[in-house]
């Protein structure tokens, strides 16, 4: 993530996880949006955000340019959290950077809970080349 999106894109993924009680993978997965120039009323914005807050962006004079579902035009990133409480580290990697760790279907991931994060074993069944 860089330019014009990092800011955007960073914004969004902290207040997903502030405001949204989202956990770091969930967050970096959640549809995006970014605007590329300083002037205008330009945006751009994934396929994933429903049509009717499209719609609503369109009343309100924004033009428009819906991207696909993990464009990578608004960045994308990786992250990793530490519950100290519990002493876990979480890790999370966006799919719109084409990444995945090759274990990652044997690691704990987290999943939000009432007191934050709760770990739940990934029952991912993916086969990976390494």
């Amino acid at each position: 993530m860089g330019g014009l999106s990092q800011a955007q894109g960073h914004a969004q993924f902290v207040a997903d996880i502030a405001d949204f009680g989202m956990n770091p993978q969930a967050a970096l997965e959640a549809p995006r949006f970014t605007k590329m120039t300083f002037a205008g009323n330009d945006v751009e914005i994934e396929s994933r955000i429903p049509e009717d807050a499209r719609i609503a962006l369109k009343a309100m004079g924004h033009e428009i340019k819906v991207l696909g579902p993990f464009a990578q035009d608004v960045g994308g990133g990786q992250a990793v959290m530490r519950d100290f409480a519990g002493g876990i580290n979480y890790g999370a990697s966006d799919p719109r950077k084409g990444r995945r760790h090759p274990r990652a279907d044997k690691w704990t991931v987290s999943r939000g809970g009432a007191s934050g994060f709760e770990p739940v074993q990934s029952t991912a069944q993916t086969s990976h080349p390494n």
